[in-house]
């Protein structure tokens, strides 16, 4: 396991903002974003080169794996079901993104999406969720 770098909140457009992963909290694996710019590339014929186009779409996907401590079975067991009724209410939303004491930037237009992992790796007063945030561009503030 490994100790995560990032703090990351999901703030939903209706409701708290749900903490994610917090420095130090234990991980399968470092918070991973993806996604570019969408472009279009279209082959005209008997041209020299195709023709590009930026779409000016910015989709994100983050994807993490968080790993939850608790003093007994029964308390992991009761948080992975209460955790997942808590991600089923959630909609759309933003995601806040913190790295040490850098300032907060923000992935918009979000939805969050989270299921309980199993691992031989986990002790069974622990609990893991893989989450997958989709969203847009990243931005400082909003």
């Amino acid at each position: 396991m490994l100790c995560s770098l990032h703090k990351l909140d999901f703030e939903p457009t209706v409701g708290s903002a749900l903490p994610l992963v917090g420095f130090g909290d234990d991980v399968f694996s470092e918070v991973l974003f993806s996604g570019s710019q969408e472009v279009e590339v279209v082959p005209l014929i008997r041209a020299k080169h195709a023709a590009v186009f930026v779409r000016g779409n910015v989709p994100r996907v983050v994807t993490f794996d968080r790993v939850y401590s608790f003093a007994n079975a029964y308390l992991a067991r009761q948080f992975e079901l209460t955790h997942m009724q808590t991600l089923d209410t959630l909609g759309k939303g933003k995601l806040r993104v913190q790295v040490e004491t850098q300032a907060a930037m923000y992935v918009e237009a979000c939805a969050l999406t989270g299921e309980p992992v199993q691992s031989d790796e986990l002790f069974a007063s622990q609990v893991a969720f893989s989450y997958t945030v989709y969203g847009g561009k990243i931005v400082t503030a909003i």
